[in-house]
C-alpha cells in the first residue's frame, strides 16, 4: 500500500526530524540516518530501524510530493496501518488518498501456478512473464535457471506490467524463502551472543593467542562466530517452517490456521493497481477497509478458459486441418505456453472467441486431470473472505 503526501503535509516531530536530517545531506554514506535516491525521489528512507514499519519517499523530482510505502500491508489489520501512518503525519489516516493498492486472494489446497497459467488470461494485457526453475541440475547439484529442456515448474506469473498487473505466485515457496532468511539471521545473531559470552569468560592468555593467530580483529571475530554457529543454533533454536508460518499467519494468510496441517499448495493471486489507476472504490484509506472494498471485484478482467469442457475429442467433429490445429494447441499448452500467449497468438485472426470455443476440448485436455481448478466466482469469494478477516482483526 502506498499513500501520497502533499509537499506541505504536516509531519510528526519524529518524522520531521528524519526529513530534516536527510534533506541537508548530499552524500548518503555520510548521513547519520541511512537513505538512498532513485529515479523519482530525492530521498528514500527505510523507517524500520527507527521502529516504524514503512518506507518514506521524500521530495519527488518533478512534483515535490512525498509518499509513504507500508511494508507488508497484507499482514496488518486496518488499525495497525492507521497507527503506522499516524507515526509519520499528523493528518487523520482515514482521509489519506491511496496511490497504490494490492488486492489479493490466497487459495489453499487449490490449483497451482502452472494450472492458472494454462487456464487464465487478462483482458487488454499485452505483456506476460513466467518465472521458475527447471529440474535439471549442474555438477554442484544446484537448480539451473530457465531452459527449454527439462520439466519446468512455474512459480510466478505476471500478466501486464507494474504498477498495473496481475501477479500469481507460489505463496508457500515465497514464505519458505523468507523463513530461511530469518533463520540465517537468527543463527548469526545467536552466534554473536555466544561469542561475546565466550570472550567475556575466557582467559586473557587465550585471547592473546587468538589475537596472534588473527592480527585482523574482524577476521578473528568472523572465524569465532563461524565456529560457534552450530552450537549457538542448538542453544537458541529457531522454529521449524510450519510452526513459524502459522505464527506469522495474519491478514489474508490467517486462513491457513483453519487447516489441521499446512496446506500442500498455497497460491496467491494479486491485482496490483497504481499510477493513477486505483479505482474510485479504493482511492482513500477509509474506502480500502469498508464495504466498498468488499463489494469490489479486482479480478473482473481475468478470463478463464473452458477448462471444465468435455475432454473426449471426436475426429468427426473436426475437419483434418482443425483436428491437427487442436492437437497443436494442446501440445503448446502442455509444453509451457500459457493461455494468455495462446489467446494473443489467435487475436490477430478474426472471431478469436469463436475459435477458442471451438477448440475448448483440446484446451481442456491440456490441463492435468488430477489438478484442482477454481472459477472466477470462487476466486472472488476468497478475496472477500481474506479482506473481511483483515478488517475484523
Amino acid at each position: 500500500m502506498e499513500i501520497p503526501l502533499n509537499p506541505n503535509v504536516r509531519f510528526t516531530d519524529r518524522a520531521a526530524t528524519i526529513k530534516l536530517a536527510v534533506e541537508h545531506e548530499r552524500n548518503p554514506m555520510e548521513s547519520a540516518i541511512p537513505f538512498r535516491s532513485n529515479l523519482y525521489y530525492q530521498q528514500v528512507v527505510d523507517l524500520r530501524p527507527q521502529g516504524i514499519d514503512a518506507v518514506l519517499h521524500l521530495n519527488a523530482r518533478k512534483t515535490g510530493t512525498h509518499k509513504i510505502q507500508i511494508i507488508e500491508a497484507g499482514h496488518k489489520c486496518a488499525g495497525e496501518i492507521a497507527d503506522t501512518v499516524a507515526e509519520i503525519t499528523t493528518e487523520h489516516p482515514s482521509f489519506q488518498l491511496i496511490s497504490r493498492v494490492d488486492s489479493c486472494a490466497d487459495v489453499c489446497d487449490g490449483p497451482s501456478v502452472r494450472w492458472l497459467a494454462q487456464s487464465v488470461r487478462a483482458r487488454s494485457a499485452q505483456w506476460q512473464a513466467q518465472l521458475g526453475t527447471v529440474e535439471l541440475r549442474d555438477g554442484m547439484n544446484k537448480p539451473m535457471q530457465w531452459s527449454e529442456m527439462g520439466k519446468r515448474e512455474v512459480q510466478t506469473m505476471y500478466l501486464g506490467k507494474k504498477p498495473n498487473c496481475f501477479r500469481v505466485y507460489d505463496k508457500t515457496a515465497e514464505r519458505f524463502r523468507v523463513w530461511k532468511l530469518e533463520k540465517r539471521r537468527h543463527e548469526q545473531m545467536a552466534a554473536r551472543l555466544v561469542a561475546d559470552k565466550v570472550i567475556e569468560c575466557s582467559q586473557s592468555e587465550e585471547n592473546a593467542a587468538w589475537q596472534l593467530r588473527f592480527p585482523n580483529l574482524k577476521a578473528w571475530r568472523r572465524d569465532l562466530d563461524k565456529r560457534l554457529k552450530p552450537s549457538a543454533a542448538r542453544m537458541f533454536e529457531f522454529p521449524d517452517f510450519e510452526t513459524w508460518l502459522k505464527a506469522n499467519c495474519v491478514g489474508p494468510m490467517a486462513k491457513v490456521l483453519e487447516f489441521p496441517k499446512l496446506p500442500s499448495v498455497i497460491t496467491r493471486v494479486e491485482r496490483q493497481m497504481g499510477a493513477g489507476r486505483v479505482p474510485e472504490q479504493l482511492n482513500t484509506f477509509e474506502k480500502v477497509f469498508s464495504i466498498n472494498a468488499v463489494e469490489f471485484n479486482p479480478f473482473t478482467r481475468l478470463d478463464f478458459s473452458q477448462f471444465d469442457a468435455k475432454t473426449e475429442i471426436s475426429m468427426e467433429d473436426f475437419s483434418p486441418v482443425e483436428f491437427a490445429a487442436g492437437l497443436q494447441f494442446k501440445y503448446w499448452l502442455e509444453t509451457g505456453m500459457s493461455y494468455q500467449q495462446l489467446y494473443s497468438f489467435l487475436s490477430p485472426k478474426r472471431n478469436v472467441k469463436r475459435i477458442v470455443k471451438k477448440f475448448a476440448p483440446f484446451i481442456a485436455a491440456a490441463n492435468p486431470p488430477k489438478e484442482k481448478s477454481i472459477s472466477s466466482a470462487e476466486l472472488y469469494e476468497h478475496y472477500r473472505e481474506s479482506l473481511q478477516r483483515q478488517m475484523a482483526a
